[in-house]
């Protein structure tokens, strides 16, 4: 019997160390340095080396130029993470294959450094297409197909799988689930046992390459926080984290049909502990202030401004831990009957 292949509908795209690949990105000096290596390796590379900090915000306008570039082979759909993004592909697109990769990778290093590397997944759906990006890094492409399974990922530990964590992987062990193989064969009742509900029907019919949509939910939120290293405690850093914060919430506001009303901005010291061994609670600090329903981040900023003038006012600990959070979302346009 032949089977037919299915159409490559997800493209996956992982890059590679993003962090320590942006730093030599940007500082060529750095390019000796392998990721991972230990500090006394890379010291003997670079005797007088200066070890960095990470600068979230010139990572994050990176990672704006990158999905820019990317947009002008294929539109994003998602993005996952700084690092991830996934696009969904037209028949046409997922049949160029390897060929429609490649191009996005030649975009990418025509306007970034050849540091600056992704791995490639393509397949039916983003489960397979995430674990098609992982096969080959870094700098990989691959393309997977239901039909090369399970045969192709038989070697893959089931906790390398996206969706599978400690949990799970105990409940798969102790329905006997040890490998790849046998999760495969899985009846979808089977796993939805294992699971304890649908997302394991769920799970199984994207392994296979069959999309399992799920019912939309309704965003009320966008937010980050951050646990401030000690040289990040000083009023100025605990505002220029926020500031980091409040643009990353704002970015992903921009992605969607909303408008946020509301900024809540936090603060929260150590959780300090007592001469009993007790945890005490940790001393927080919140302000809300309140605009109509915008996009704008100058009006974003606006707002935050008035918050950390209020925590320079009344905050009286050091804050360990910062958060700002876009909600009170309105749809645009419009939705009536809502």
């Amino acid at each position: 019997m032949i089977i037919e292949p299915r159409l490559l509908e997800r493209l996956y795209l992982d890059f590679d160390s993003f962090f320590a690949s942006a730093e030599q990105h940007f500082n060529p000096d750095l390019r000796g340095v392998k990721t991972n290596m230990p500090a006394r390796e890379a010291r003997k590379i670079i005797p007088d080396m200066v070890f960095v900090v990470a600068r979230p915000d010139v990572y994050v306008r990176l990672h704006d130029r990158i999905l820019s570039v990317i947009e002008t082979d294929l539109p994003i759909q998602f993005v996952r993470s700084i690092d991830e993004v996934v696009c969904s592909l037209l028949p046409s697109e997922g049949k160029q294959g390897l060929a429609l990769a490649t191009r996005i990778k030649a975009a990418l290093l025509d306007a970034f450094s050849p540091v600056l590397t992704c791995s490639i997944g393509m397949a039916p759906t983003e489960l397979l297409a995430k674990v098609a990006a992982e096969r080959q890094k870094p700098n990989g492409a691959v393309l997977l197909d239901p039909a090369m399974l399970p045969d192709a990922l038989a070697d893959l530990t089931l906790r390398k799988l996206p969706g599978i964590g400690e949990g799970i992987a105990s409940r798969l062990e102790a329905a006997g689930v040890h490998d790849f193989p046998t999760l495969w064969s899985l009846a979808p009742k089977q796993a939805r046992a294992i699971w304890g509900n649908v997302e394991g029907e769920r799970f199984l019919q994207e392994l296979h390459g069959v999309h399992a949509p799920r019912s939309e939910t309704r965003k009320r939120l966008f937010g980050h926080s951050r646990v401030l290293p000690n040289n990040w405690r000083s009023p100025e850093k605990v505002e220029d984290c926020a500031k980091q914060l409040l643009a990353g919430a704002a970015r992903r506001l921009r992605r969607t049909d909303f408008r946020a009303s509301k900024l809540t901005l936090s603060l929260r010291s150590q959780r300090l502990r007592s001469t009993r061994a007790k945890s005490a609670e940790a001393k927080r600090w919140s302000w809300e202030g309140q605009f109509l329903p915008s996009r704008d981040y100058r009006s974003f900023c606006s707002t935050l401004a008035q918050g950390l003038l209020e925590a320079r006012q009344q905050v009286a600990f050091t804050p360990h831990a910062v958060s700002a959070v876009l909600h009170g979302l309105v749809s645009y346009p419009p939705k009536f009957g809502h």
